[in-house]
């Protein structure tokens, strides 16, 4: 498709890439035209790398791109947090040219790869585009009654220093550097449930937790988690339950690599498998 064309986005493509997404069955922040104003000037305001393909002056393709350093084996990396196409330019190449887009981005800026994580009934296309998966994880609920965390102290939100230094141990469903931003920089929409994240840290600073809340649901938070890797994972999910009994929550949703999930079963943790994640990634040369 030589017609589309590939550019950074502006506010005033907000109404395009609102028509993009219209007509989802599940709903998004992008799917109702006040909010996606929203969340693409809050997605420029903070350097995400906001992108729309058009063709004839209709917005017909979106992709959002997060630049970040987090420690090996991620290293300096490009990140697609989303890619959607209109219903009516799927299977035209649409796609294949947002990922390009990412993947000149990426080399521009010394990236090692190209990230993402696709939904299952996307893998297909992501193969096709030169997509590996590079990381298998679990998704697992924690019961929480009873943890503790001596040693760990609140925090008013996580710094951004961590990202670049410590492992991204538990939550990885974006980048390091995006769920750092989902968690302290996140949008704030008046008249709906503004969410708190709350945090804590290690007393050697060498591990840092928070609670990412979604909209009201406030019985299982996700745990996003960065710590050295010396860290036993079981540490982490204490403190991580601490905070959220302080905010009524029973239950913890991790996101960990497959091969930790047996370290919370032997340290005694009430541990139910809901789901896997796949991280994938590209070269960008």
């Amino acid at each position: 498709m030589s017609e589309v064309i590939v550019r950074p986005a502006t506010l005033g493509d907000v109404p395009g890439i609102n028509e993009i997404y219209r007509h989802d069955a599940e709903p998004s922040p992008w799917s109702k035209l006040e909010e996606c104003t929203i969340v693409i000037n809050h997605r420029l305001l903070t350097g995400i790398k906001v992108f729309v393909a058009e063709y004839n002056g209709r917005i017909v393709g979106h992709a959002d791109y997060v630049i970040g350093c987090e420690p090996q084996p991620f290293g300096k990396t490009v990140h697609l947090s989303v890619l959607q196409v209109h219903p009516s330019f799927r299977h035209r190449g649409v796609g294949w040219l947002l990922i390009r887009e990412g993947a000149k981005l990426g080399k521009e800026n010394g990236c090692s790869m190209l990230t993402t994580q696709p939904a299952d009934e996307a893998k297909g296309f992501y193969e096709r585009c030169g997509f590996r998966c590079f990381l298998e994880q679990v998704k697992v609920l924690v019961r929480i009654e009873g943890t503790n965390w001596s040693g760990w102290r609140r925090v008013a939100n996580v710094p951004h220093w961590v990202v670049g230094r410590l492992p991204l141990r538990i939550g990885r469903v974006q980048s390091s550097e995006d769920m750092w931003l989902m968690c302290n920089r996140g949008v704030r929409i008046a008249g709906r449930f503004e969410p708190v994240h709350p945090a804590a840290r290690s007393a050697d600073s060498k591990a840092f937790v928070q609670l990412r809340y979604i909209d009201s649901n406030r019985s299982a938070p996700l745990v996003v988690a960065w710590a050295d890797r010396q860290v036993p994972l079981e540490d982490l999910v204490s403190a991580a339950g601490t905070l959220g009994q302080g905010r009524g929550s029973t239950s913890l949703s991790c996101i960990i690599p497959t091969y930790e999930m047996a370290s919370l079963i032997t340290a005694g943790f009430d541990v139910i498998e809901t789901g896997r994640v796949e991280f994938w990634s590209l070269d960008p040369t």
